[in-house]
């Protein structure tokens, strides 16, 4: 004879070391409330296409944008770099003293290390940004079959984007939407 397993769900808040006066709530029952408010926000999937599609357009436009601002950027760059040589070379040829070399070569490595970070960043951001988009969209088409056949893990996830605050009162779910 095989054994039956339970899953219940309770209120893991203490008020002034007091347990919280609420009931459990077996797990079918949580998950169905939960699926059914998940009803009330779930998006279309021809809305969620479509949103996708305008994504992937926009973050071509920026990744165009961003192109060519990475290439002024790297520009700058390189004209730092022949700064710093020609300053090199000034003071190699006694036309520049080392009073004269130092302040010069610091002011010009900061800059030369801002336009390094600065590249680095462009590098990420747009494609991030539109990455996380499309991955929210997606999130949103498949969430109640992701939260259905999710585990326990991605479950709570999902309860956590969807909704903050969860409160279990009277054996129903209310579950503020994140805002």
């Amino acid at each position: 004879m095989e054994s039956q397993v339970f899953t219940y769900y309770r209120c893991t808040k203490k008020w002034n070391d007091k347990k919280c006066s609420q009931p459990y709530i077996r797990a079918e029952v949580l998950e169905e409330q939960v699926l059914n408010y998940m009803d009330t926000i779930t998006l279309s999937t021809p809305f969620v296409e479509w949103a996708i599609k305008w994504l992937q357009v926009m973050h071509s436009n920026q990744e165009q944008l961003r192109d060519a601002k990475y290439k002024s950027t790297e520009q700058s760059y390189q004209e730092v770099v022949k700064k710093i040589n020609r300053l090199i070379q000034m003071t190699l040829s006694d036309s520049l003293s080392m009073e004269e070399y130092t302040p010069l070569k610091q002011q010009l490595e900061q800059d030369k290390q801002r336009l390094t970070d600065e590249l680095a960043k462009m590098d990420t951001h747009v494609t991030e940004w539109s990455n996380l988009a499309i991955q929210t969209f997606d999130l949103v088409k498949n969430i109640k079959e992701r939260f259905t056949n999710g585990t326990i893990e991605q479950r709570k996830t999902i309860l956590c984007v969807i909704g903050s605050n969860l409160v279990i009162m009277d054996k129903k779910i209310d579950i503020m939407v994140r805002t």
